[in-house]
């Protein structure tokens, strides 16, 4: 086997801005040692993998760079599959090469995969070209930080006719300033920070060279931040589509487990929000015991699930001894559309579903069919309303078992700023994150429901403007919040 480290750029901002070549390493790898300026997020995929990180913050380093050396050499000696994950691309101001010429005066072999660099991303991500016919006919990346008792000036970088790009530069402005005005560039030359470029919370301030210092002042900017300067920046306002997107800078409360909620939180933060996953419960599987032996006696004529969780320890389950013709002839029903959809991925049509959500609704239906000795069988939750199960069993012949509880989860997730829209996807949900958190942190959100039961736990506890799905499926939920969104932004106009 031919084994070389790998160092890989994981790009900038969304954590789609990633190559397939490095989304293969990240599967390959057995040891995964990666950054903090990159998309943390991207790391969720691989959280079997050993992950290791060596992020660097300014006067604060996890690891030094010798030590990030000798642990890529020591893993690789252990006999994994190493991938060095850097921010960015790892030739462009991120020290990669050193650390593959580390390896190769150590014998080991290596690959070095490109990645969507902070200039390109950042810039993009602003409206700003880093080209623009009778603009800009280059651009050149500069590092605005430099070691202690460095002193060359920046000037000469003012006789380039072209964008620059400072990385590293924020604590350095001043000295960036006042030498490109030295060198004789123009006081009315536009100069633009970008604080985290390319993500949902970037912020593009644009001044010019004579006023920058004086207007900046007040401003709040973070690290990573980069310098643009150039007149490319004048094409900002006409070409910043990525702060058009229409949940930009919302912040989006989540509170499915985290499991569940990734591909909707992936949507979000494609339309511009910053999601804040905040899980209110945990599942705790239990009686799985039970649950075997009664796939072994598996008879039955009706299969009920109402929930996601039900289903996929139902079919975990069952696939560990045997294949879907286990179940026969039965009849399966489910509450509500995501339900549905997890039980067809197992190639099973799914005979009758409340589109609501509504367990009730399903109910109406199946007890005008169910015949006092047909066998139904349910694997539920522990939060399954009692006089559900008391119906069933005064209309068939029921078994059911709990296969998991809903435990709520007390530890609190940070975020920074008030929740401007929440999403809740069951009763559970709502009153254990209002427990846990309590009603003031939703003072000032748009509120989001799946469907009429949690619609009702909201209202019961004194929410009055409710937005409820037309189908109780995530998918419809982020078509409410969408058409809600683009009314408002219409109403401004």
């Amino acid at each position: 086997m031919d084994r070389k480290v790998i160092i890989a750029g994981a790009g900038i901002g969304d954590k789609e801005n990633l190559t397939l070549k490095v989304q293969r390493a990240l599967k390959e790898a057995d040891t995964i040692i990666y950054d903090r300026l990159l998309n943390q997020r991207i790391l969720d995929d691989y959280r079997d993998k050993e992950l290791i990180y060596a992020g660097k913050k300014k006067d604060k380093h996890t690891l030094s760079q010798d030590e990030i050396n000798k642990l890529m050499v020591e893993k690789y000696k252990q006999g994994k599959r190493v991938l060095r994950l850097k921010g960015g691309d790892p030739y462009t101001f991120a020290r990669g090469s050193e650390e593959a010429l580390y390896l190769r005066e150590n014998g080991i072999g290596f690959e070095v995969y490109p990645g969507l660099s902070a200039g390109s991303v950042a810039l993009n991500a602003g409206g700003i070209p880093q080209t623009h016919r009778n603009l800009a006919e280059s651009v050149t990346y500069i590092t605005g930080h430099r070691q202690e008792g460095f002193k060359d000036s920046f000037k000469v970088y003012a006789k380039l006719h072209g964008t620059l790009v400072f990385y590293m530069g924020l604590s350095n402005i001043e000295k960036i300033v006042n030498d490109l005005l030295e060198g004789g560039l123009k006081a009315d030359t536009p100069i633009g920070i970008i604080s985290n470029g390319g993500y949902n919370n970037q912020k593009v301030f644009i001044s010019s060279l004579g006023k920058v210092l004086r207007e900046m002042e007040g401003e709040e900017f973070f690290s990573p931040s980069l310098i643009v300067v150039g007149e490319v920046l004048d094409l900002a306002p006409s070409l910043n589509y990525f702060e058009d997107r229409i949940f930009y800078k919302k912040n989006v409360l989540v509170t499915r487990s985290f499991e569940e909620s990734l591909l909707l939180s992936d949507k979000l933060t494609r339309l511009g929000a910053n999601v804040i996953n905040a899980p209110t419960f945990r599942i705790k599987f239990k009686n799985l015991d039970l649950l075997e032996k009664d796939i072994d006696n598996f008879a039955y004529d009706y299969l009920i699930f109402t929930s996601v969780n039900s289903v996929r320890m139902f079919f975990k389950t069952l696939l560990k001894k045997y294949d879907i013709r286990k179940l026969g002839q039965v009849k399966i029903a489910s509450v509500g559309v995501r339900c549905k959809e997890v039980i067809e991925s197992y190639n099973l049509k799914v005979d009758y579903y409340s589109r609501e959500g509504v367990a009730e609704k399903l109910y109406e239906k199946l007890f005008s069919l169910m015949k006092k000795d047909d066998r139904v069988y349910l694997a539920h939750s522990n939060l399954t309303r009692p006089y559900i199960i008391k119906a069933l069993e005064e209309r068939a012949n029921l078994t059911q078992r709990v296969i998991y509880d809903n435990e709520i989860i007390r530890e609190k997730v940070a975020y920074d700023g008030p929740i401007d829209a929440a999403l809740f996807m069951s009763s559970s949900s709502v009153n254990n994150f209002i427990e846990v958190y309590g009603k003031d942190a939703l003072a000032k959100a748009d509120i989001f429901s799946i469907g009429h039961i949690t619609t009702k736990t909201l209202k019961d506890h004194g929410f009055k403007q409710i937005h409820q799905a037309d189908i109780a499926s995530s998918k419809s939920l982020l078509e409410k919040m969408e058409e809600y969104y683009e009314n408002e932004k219409n109403k401004k106009f």
